[in-house]
């Protein structure tokens, strides 16, 4: 929204300065007259608010919000719309600005308009501020960058990385010309270019850290100057899955391993995650044997306010068929009783009838060593709330498929920069293991 901000604190100097320029013909001042009515020109486009990007990125949260919600987002569509449709009036206005104020009734038509022009402007101000506050535009981050991310995925599927495709190419084409002035460029800046840059990848030194597995032998990668660049201005977010779990365990979700993103995005990688997930009628589950603060504090607002977010184990009956169950599998394998909210300490719904639990154990004596992977059983006492919010909306799987079609035009821009796949993957892993307090991670 800060992009809608800029814009109407620009108007409102355009406003002044048509004022100013009235004042100006009625003191004959030719030449300032032109300088001003130049500069009007020159800016108005600068004052115009993308319409159509608005649209489409507003369109993305719109089934996440609630009636009123809608309202206001609706009301701030239409203000914006016919704000635009005042510019192009405005702007035909200033062409012709002399001739205007020499005719009383235009020119009172044109005081009009710069005021009508200001009480649209307030109300945009108010409705900017409203928006703000709805939590599902707020945690969308910066939805002007919408338009610029792409996502690109490892070839097993496991690791995607949300990136920005202008700040890639960008860094690169940065990056090029340094080498290039250090290599090729003129020879007495050449020593002086190259101090710069040792001075630069000493102040970066181990901020991004890079393992492929190997980091026992071979120690952890440091990614430098480009990865600290590519860390801090192009990566968006980073997601790893560990495993998909089989149908009897956790409903065949796919469990988190690694998720992080810049601050404000925190619900978006996940909700990627998740549409990315649905696609192989499965849920989501966060890693069972850690998750941070920030990934905590997400998945207690999906189970307490994110009506459109499906919960499993709770909703198995109502809707086996999403994560690909027929009602009477759920009933071979689980009863036909209700079943609980949540997963137990080995991944089986809670509630199940003893004799159907009995026969779960036996088939996977291996997944009972290790302890409980049950957040509840492990963290939670006699007060802790077994069913909603806090631990359980941990022990809980999430499906969701609302932003399937703007993950796959993700991964469609993606595909045009495959030839750095290993490099974004590389960046987005870095990122992850340096995640700050503020960012989101698991």
């Amino acid at each position: 929204m800060d992009y809608i901000s800029k814009r109407i604190d620009k108007i409102e100097n355009l406003v002044r300065s048509i004022l100013e320029i009235i004042s100006l013909i009625n003191q004959h001042n030719t030449e300032e007259i032109n300088k001003k009515t130049l500069s009007i020109q020159s800016n108005i486009n600068e004052v115009y608010i993308d319409y159509k990007k608005l649209i489409s990125t507003i369109q993305k949260i719109r089934p996440t919000i609630n009636a009123y919600q809608n309202k206001i987002v609706r009301t701030f569509l239409e203000r914006v719309y016919e704000y635009n449709k005042m510019l192009d009036k405005l702007q035909i206005d200033i062409d012709n600005i002399q001739e205007i104020c020499k005719r009383d009734s235009k020119f009172i038509t044109l005081l009009e308009k710069c005021k009508n022009l200001k009480q649209v402007v307030k109300e945009i101000r108010e409705l900017t501020t409203e928006c703000s506050n709805i939590k599902e535009i707020k945690s969308r981050g910066d939805l002007d960058e919408y338009d610029n991310m792409a996502l690109m995925l490892s070839h097993d599927k496991f690791q995607m990385v949300l990136y920005n495709r202008n700040n890639f190419y960008k860094e690169v084409e940065d990056f090029d010309k340094l080498l290039h002035m250090m290599y090729e460029g003129p020879e007495e800046l050449r020593e002086v270019i190259r101090k710069e840059y040792k001075i630069k990848q000493e102040q970066v030194k181990g901020k991004y850290l890079f393992s492929d597995g190997q980091s026992f032998f071979w120690g952890e990668e440091d990614l430098g100057y480009l990865g600290y660049r590519m860390a801090e201005t192009v990566i968006i977010g980073y997601c790893e899955f560990k495993c998909k779990h089989d149908k009897e365990t956790y409903l065949g979700a796919w469990e988190i391993f690694r998720i992080a993103a810049k601050k404000g995005y925190g619900p978006l990688m996940f909700e990627i995650a998740c549409s990315f997930v649905s696609q192989d009628k499965s849920p989501v589950i966060i890693d069972r044997d850690e998750v941070s603060k920030g990934a905590r504090k997400i998945l207690e607002y999906f189970d307490t306010n994110r009506t459109d977010m499906i919960k499993y184990p709770g909703s198995l009956i109502k809707y086996p068929e999403l994560i690909g169950f027929t009602r009477e599998e759920v009933i071979e394998l689980f009863g036909s009783g209700p079943l609980g909210s949540v997963f137990d300490g080995y991944g089986y719904p809670k509630g199940i009838p003893r004799e159907k639990l009995i026969k779960l154990c036996k088939k996977d004596l291996h997944k009972h060593f290790g302890g409980s992977k049950s957040y509840l059983e492990r963290e939670g006492n006699k007060n802790t709330n077994q069913v909603l919010g806090g631990l359980a909306s941990l022990d809980k799987a999430y499906y969701y498929d609302r932003q399937k079609e703007f993950m796959i035009s993700l991964i469609q821009k993606g595909k045009q920069d495959i030839r750095y796949k290993s490099d974004l993957l590389k960046y987005g892993h870095a990122f992850f293991k340096s995640f700050r307090p503020n960012q989101q991670g698991s």
